[in-house]
């Protein structure tokens, strides 16, 4: 059961289906949004099925940090890849980790926090 006023839109698992359920949101009356789904593990210290809440997402060089409001009663911790592509092998995905530090990665996160940013609204 959702929340009175609580609201959800599903983007398809794509960044732009993401960015335009999130614009949805925010035209139906949102003052907030939480992007919540699967994400491939980058960090090999991760577990399977680990529970992971980001502090930020990061995305194309931009940082976008999640608001603790939001998340304040989940343990949070790392950094979360944004890509616009599956990172499908061991390889893309040890490569990304190194790269970034990003404990996970996933498709729909960095839209929605852009879209949260252009808006000046929490995410």
């Amino acid at each position: 059961m959702l929340p009175r006023g609580a609201m959800v839109e599903i983007g398809g698992g794509t960044p732009a289906g993401a960015e335009a359920a999130a614009e949805r949101l925010i035209g139906r009356g949102a003052t907030a949004v939480i992007s919540f789904g699967l994400a491939g593990g980058l960090d090999p210290a991760l577990r399977a099925g680990a529970l992971v809440v980001p502090e930020a997402v990061t995305e194309a060089g931009a940082t976008y940090a999640t608001d603790p409001a939001l998340t304040g009663a989940l343990p949070r911790g790392g950094l979360a890849l944004a890509a616009d592509r599956i990172l499908a092998t061991t390889a893309e995905k040890r490569a990304a980790h190194a790269a970034t530090g990003a404990a996970i990665v996933d498709l729909e996160s960095g839209a929605v926090a852009r879209v949260a940013a252009r808006h000046a609204m929490p995410f």
